[in-house]
């Protein structure tokens, strides 16, 4: 019997016709308790004897045994409904009867949609091909759960970059073209690549296009997402400077490359025709004026109010105008600009410095020491950070070895500067 269940006795008397009164027991009533009239009910597992006894005392007796009543199953789950492979691959599915004490059969049955895409054997999938096939598991009642299995191709891992060049020289302002391939051909990790420069100052690089910035030496390397990479060599050289200058007081190469740059670009012109004067000094408004040149000569309102010394209508008006109103100078504590006045090294470097904050660069980063400078201390204290930052980029570096921050500078010197600035940022 199964716990739970009720069975009722019967019994006969012998010799036939004979009366007497029956009473029924139990061995064990926690497991069968069985009533007067000889109805038995199963309590719980286990054997016992029903015993049946005459007022005279015989008696006759029934072994019972009571099975624990069958507890079935009400689902199935399965730890995956979805699962991804690549060819050759296995993995292990997890299934899980509900509840865990069903007394059903526990025996799962394992099948798959497609065994040319994934086979499946215990429960354990093996990727077979590209594809995609539905792993279903059965329990012995019929419930079933279902895991979509996408299985990828084999990965083929990159495991070489190759550069069409190893090295390249180019001259200032040239670029070339680097290209870039990965091997094996049928890789299928990402073929993207990552594009660097070990010195953007010499050299920058964007998707393959190297472009020479100044003269010296740069590394280009390209990078897959796993790491390998192939790099090319890239020597810079100087520019030749275009030698059909129309000024005769342009004579040594190192004065006709600077002139070349600011004369070509439209940022300084000559003295005259014929003499650009690179050893006069230069003015603080043709200064301001070089500057304004560079960022395309924007059109901007008079202010009187601006500087005591700046009337409107002269060639520097819109020049001071603009750099007023970007704080790239900001005049004499007096009121006035000084037009005329000879700009300074230690001014030139304020300007620079603060058209460089304008542009969006970043000043705080840049390297840069004083202490080779044994003048250093005679720095204006509103230009310390300032000439700092302009020996670290390499704008100023020294007059006879000193900075000589209140000197003059000549019109060659502040070209010079101009053309550094503007390779040093890649304007």
């Amino acid at each position: 019997m199964t716990e739970g269940e009720t069975f009722v006795f019967e019994y006969v008397l012998a010799p036939a016709g004979i009366q007497s009164k029956v009473t029924w027991s139990s061995s064990d009533n926690a497991v069968a308790l069985i009533d007067t009239t000889g109805k038995m009910t199963a309590r719980k597992p286990g054997n016992i004897t029903i015993t049946a006894t005459t007022d005279n005392g015989k008696k006759a007796a029934c072994q019972v045994a009571v099975t624990s009543k069958p507890i079935q199953i009400t689902g199935i789950s399965l730890n995956k409904s979805e699962l991804v492979l690549e060819a050759g691959k296995s993995e292990t599915l997890t299934a899980t009867i509900s509840p865990s004490n069903a007394t059903e059969s526990k025996e799962l049955r394992w099948e798959t949609s497609n065994p040319n895409v994934a086979k499946v054997e215990g429960g354990v999938v093996t990727a077979v091909a590209a594809g995609e096939a539905t792993i279903t598991v059965t329990a012995s009642n019929g419930m079933n759960k279902t895991c979509k299995v996408t299985v990828t191709g084999k990965s083929v891992s990159i495991t070489n970059v190759v550069l069409d060049k190893n090295e390249v020289t180019l001259e200032e302002g040239g670029s070339v073209t680097l290209t870039a391939s990965v091997e094996p051909a049928d890789a299928t990790e990402s073929k993207e690549l990552k594009w660097e420069t070990s010195n953007a100052g010499v050299a920058k690089v964007e998707n393959g296009v190297v472009t020479a910035v100044s003269a010296g030496e740069a590394t280009v390397t390209a990078t897959a997402g796993n790491g390998k990479s192939a790099s090319c060599k890239v020597t810079v050289t100087k520019k030749t400077a275009d030698t059909q200058l129309p000024f005769v007081d342009a004579n040594d190469d190192w004065v006709i490359e600077a002139i070349d740059f600011v004369y070509k670009r439209g940022i300084m012109t000559g003295m005259d025709s014929s003499h650009f004067g690179p050893s006069l000094n230069l003015e603080r408004s043709h200064f301001a004026t070089s500057l304004w040149r560079i960022e395309g000569k924007p059109a901007v309102e008079y202010n009187a109010a601006a500087f005591t010394d700046v009337p409107d209508g002269q060639f520097y008006t819109s020049p001071v105008m603009w750099a007023k109103q970007t704080g790239v100078i900001t005049g004499y504590v007096n009121g006035a600009f000084g037009p005329a006045d000879d700009i300074t090294r230690e001014q030139i470097a304020v300007m620079m410095y603060r058209y460089a904050k304008y542009l969006g660069f970043d000043t705080s980063s840049v390297p840069g020491s004083l202490d080779g400078f044994p003048d250093a201390g005679k720095i204006s204290d509103f230009a310390q950070k300032e000439v700092q930052w302009a020996v670290g980029m390499g704008l100023i570096r020294g007059d006879q070895g000193r900075i000589n921050p209140q000197g003059s500078a000549e019109r060659i010197q502040c070209a010079i500067i101009i053309q550094r600035f503007m390779e040093a940022y890649g304007l």
